[in-house]
């Protein structure tokens, strides 16, 4: 009888044993294998942010801009505006005057206080209100520099542009530059 009790008590106690080797394995094998660390693609790429605003008093005052990685300087028209074709009418309201819009290019530069310079070309579309005001929004790319800036070889981000029927404008630009990106392997 006492042999009895002896093995039913094992095998009591190994059935509590086996179902915990069995839980264990079992969360084991679904628990997320802990993948490697992946390096991280930036470490060695000089990428920079640009992030400017500016102003312009009126129609012929220079387009001053201040931000990083400029400091301060002044935006200069390289080439003027080339228009493309109207694409949307803007229709009006009691709120606002309806605008058409258009597709527009032109070539830029920053020429920051220490004389260097950074050029791009601007891609977006222009909205002309009846009263002359236009918002200009778009995507720019880097085409290249001088200075601290001569190694700039790519870029790109936004850029809007907000022009009241007087001249004074607005100026927004953000994105990022890339040094020696065309040497990236």
């Amino acid at each position: 009888m006492q042999k009895r009790t002896m093995l039913k008590s094992r095998r009591l106690l190994a059935l509590p044993i086996a179902l915990l080797a069995v839980i264990v394995a079992v969360g084991v094998s679904v628990a997320p294998v802990q993948a490697a660390e992946t390096p991280d693609p930036l470490a060695n790429v000089d990428v920079g942010i640009i992030n400017i605003i500016g102003v312009r008093a009126n129609a012929t005052a220079p387009f001053y801009i201040k931000g990083e990685p400029f400091g301060a300087g002044v935006w200069k028209p390289l080439s003027p505006p080339v228009v493309g074709d109207k694409f949307a009418a803007m229709p009006s309201s009691s709120n606002f005057p309806g605008a058409d819009c258009h597709t527009e290019t032109r070539r830029v530069q920053i020429v920051a206080t220490d004389g260097a310079t950074s050029e791009y070309n601007l891609v977006g579309y222009t909205c002309v209100q009846p009263s002359g005001a236009r918002t200009t929004n778009g995507l720019y790319d880097i085409v290249g520099g001088t200075g601290r800036f001569a190694d700039w070889t790519a870029g790109g981000g936004i850029f809007s542009i907000d022009e009241r029927a007087d001249g004074q404008a607005f100026l927004a630009l953000s994105g990022m530059h890339c040094p020696r990106c065309a040497s990236m392997k």
